[in-house]
């Protein structure tokens, strides 16, 4: 959602494509989908891997304590 909420800015907001460079917008748009796709996906994935959580559904409210926090 991040991801998709900054693009849609960047897209509607004149004063923002105005003033950001390409490269900047490219950059920040790589950093934000790393920090919102790649890092909790890798992380639960983690997760999964040394047994912490059972799946990745997690069907019980306390397998998803350690996700939440490690990815808060």
């Amino acid at each position: 959602m991040p991801l998709a909420c900054f693009f849609l800015a960047y897209q509607f907001d004149w004063y923002l494509r105005g003033t950001t460079e390409p490269n900047v917008l490219r950059i920040t748009l790589f950093v934000v989908a790393i920090s919102t796709i790649a890092f909790p996906g890798l992380n639960m994935l983690l997760l999964k891997w040394y047994g912490v959580v059972s799946s990745l559904e997690m069907p019980s409210r306390a397998e998803r304590i350690a996700p939440f926090l490690s990815t808060l």
